[in-house]
């Protein structure tokens, strides 16, 4: 599931991208009128960050990883949704990569009426085999 629309620009350790929000996702929700909630913008913020890795990744001739979002600290958001058809843009900063593949990133969402902030925490290990035998309890 590709939320994401398009890359704006991405500069150093830096992406900017937006989205339009969808009125038939599969985060819409009828009780909101159609709206999707604002704890989805916790899922924006991720996917910006794995399109800043994926812009380096390719830049750099390597191919994509799978990644996971491990967590978000002091997401906020000035809004209870995101309205369908809103045009929402966000910006990613990666704070610090470990060599183990831990990441953390500052992200912050804008559109009409709305802004969020979160600090976002994500793994992408060396190697899909390596992350697998590594939840297995075993040596890649």
């Amino acid at each position: 599931m590709c939320l994401v629309d398009e890359v704006l620009d991405a500069d150093g350790d830096t992406l900017r991208c937006a989205l339009t929000v969808r009125d038939d996702g599969l985060f819409n929700d009828p009780e909101l009128g159609g709206a999707v909630p604002a704890w989805v913008g916790v899922e924006y913020m991720a996917q910006a960050v794995a399109a800043h890795i994926g812009v380096y990744r390719r830049l750099s001739g390597a191919a994509p990883r799978m990644g996971f979002l491990l967590g978000t600290r002091h997401y906020e958001c000035s809004a209870s949704s995101f309205a369908p058809g809103a045009r929402l843009e966000l910006r990613v900063t990666q704070v610090l990569v470990t060599e183990l593949g831990l990441g953390t990133y500052d992200c912050r969402l804008e559109g009409e009426g709305v802004v969020a902030t979160a600090h976002i925490i994500g793994f992408m290990p060396d190697s899909d085999a390596a992350f697998w035998a590594a939840i297995a309890g075993k040596q890649p």
